[in-house]
This record gives structure tokens, C-alpha cells and sequence, in this order.
């Protein structure tokens, strides 16, 4: 879909989500980043900027609806995901179903210098770690979500199921992972899933928005796990130096 059908079509589906008239004052701009969906950043007059969310039409409507329950709750739980300010569950309208977000203009963390980046990630990401989950857990039920839904020990096999069938010379891998799952952990948190600078706004001093959750309800160390191994690339020796940080932070 060229930026043309986009404009229009995104004009229509607000002025439907509103039922008031809405006019660009700057009209939707792609974004980089983002492996598993297409993002712009727009502006609607007398309105703050916001990200549209397209997500490929082999998506299902229910993501997008978790996906706002679940930021909903965490920011009521004062941790900085973006407001979703609608949801569209219409393949038809967009070529997908989409997500209207807030837009965080800030800086990202990723453009900090290494030891700042470090020092910040391993902070944050333990204090996050360390946020109780009850309050979040009770909000997400209360909308009609059940543990399926976001408890890492019952999506993590669904996962590798899935990855089995996508990946069948990984077999014998896949099976050792389900079958030493450490799904039984006592310290339940919130999992980012996607945690690194890049997805983390940052400035004077402090974190602004954070961005692109895989959320889930689970042990912390798989979110410490894959955070390192996703930056690993980024900053040199960042496994050792950021797990000195997130030890400090839980002791």
C-alpha cells in the first residue's frame, strides 16, 4: 500500500473512532525499525504526534486488543509504554490490523554514550524486574484477558511449538528447551521481551517511553537473557558490564 491510500484511509478510520472531522497537519512518514510490523508517525491538528502500528495481514485482530490492554495496565502501574489510543481489527481498511500510538519524541537511549547506556538498561531493567506484578496481573484479568494470554510458563511452550513446526531441523533443539523450560520460577515479573537502547527513550537524566513490548508475566532472567543477547553486538563486553549493573540494582 502506497502513502496516498494511507493517508486517506487512516483520516477515515480516526474520523470513524472520534466521530469528528480530523485534517493532517503532517501526514504519516515511515518510521525505521520494527521486524514484524510497518510503523508512521503523523499528526493530526490540535492533537500530539502519534505512531500507527501496521501489523502484516496474517495478524490477528486479538494482538492489537492485547496489545492495548497490556499497555494500558502497565502504564497504570507508572511504567512508560505508550498510551494505544485505538485499535483496528479491520484487515481490510489498512491491509492489516493496526494500533494508533503515542508518540515519544525524546531521544533514544541508544544515542547515549556506552557507559551511560549501560548504566541506564541495567538500572531500569531491575527496577522493572523488581515492580509488583499483582496489580498488573488483576487489570489484565479484569479485561477479560486469562493467564494464556500473558503467563511466559503457559506461552514460552506455545512458542516452541510453533517454532517446530516453522523450523523443523531445529528439532532437537526445540525439544530440549521445552523439556528444561525454567518455568517454575518463584520471582514472577514483568518481561519486557525486547528490551535494549534502542527501544528505550531517553532524556535529561531519565527515561521517557519505552517501546515495542513482547509483554509477558514471567522469570526475569529470560528477559536478562535476551537482552544480552540482543546487544551483545551493540556495545563490546556488554554481558559482563550489564550484569554487574543489574546485580548491584538486586542486591
Amino acid at each position: 500500500m502506497t502513502n496516498q491510500p494511507i493517508n486517506e484511509s487512516l483520516l477515515r478510520f480516526i474520523h470513524e473512532q472520534t466521530g469528528r472531522g480530523v485534517a493532517y497537519e503532517q501526514e504519516p512518514i515511515p518510521l525505521l525499525g520494527g521486524i514484524d510490523a510497518t510503523t508512521y508517525k503523523f499528526r493530526l491538528r490540535g492533537m500530539e504526534p502519534m505512531v500507527l502500528r501496521l501489523l502484516g495481514s496474517d495478524r490477528s485482530a486479538e494482538e492489537v486488543k492485547r496489545l492495548q490492554i497490556h499497555s494500558q495496565a502497565l502504564i497504570h502501574s507508572n511504567i512508560k509504554a505508550p498510551k494505544v489510543y485505538w485499535v483496528g481489527e479491520d484487515k481490510s481498511v489498512l491491509g492489516g490490523v493496526v494500533a494508533i500510538m503515542k508518540f515519544f519524541p525524546d531521544p533514544l537511549l541508544a544515542e547515549q554514550p556506552d557507559d551511560i547506556q549501560l548504566k541506564i538498561l541495567g538500572k531500569s531493567h531491575a527496577e522493572m524486574h523488581n515492580t509488583s506484578t499483582s496489580k498488573i496481573i488483576n487489570s489484565l484479568k479484569e479485561q477479560g484477558l486469562n493467564e494464556k494470554d500473558f503467563m511466559a510458563s503457559l506461552l514460552i511452550p506455545t512458542i516452541l511449538d510453533s517454532a517446530q513446526i516453522d523450523h523443523p531441523w531445529l528439532r532437537n533443539v526445540l525439544n530440549w528447551l521445552q523439556n528444561n523450560l525454567p518455568i517454575a520460577s518463584t520471582h514472577a515479573s514483568i518481561n519486557h521481551g525486547d528490551y535494549h537502547p534502542k527501544n528505550i527513550m531517553y532524556a535529561s537524566g531519565h527515561i521517557t517511553g519505552i517501546i515495542d513490548w513482547n509483554f509477558s508475566i514471567g522469570d526475569p532472567a529470560f528477559d536478562v537473557g535476551h537482552t544480552i543477547t540482543l546487544i551483545m553486538d551493540i556495545i563490546p563486553n556488554i554481558s559482563n558490564d550489564y550484569t554487574l549493573e543489574i546485580a548491584s540494582k538486586n542486591n
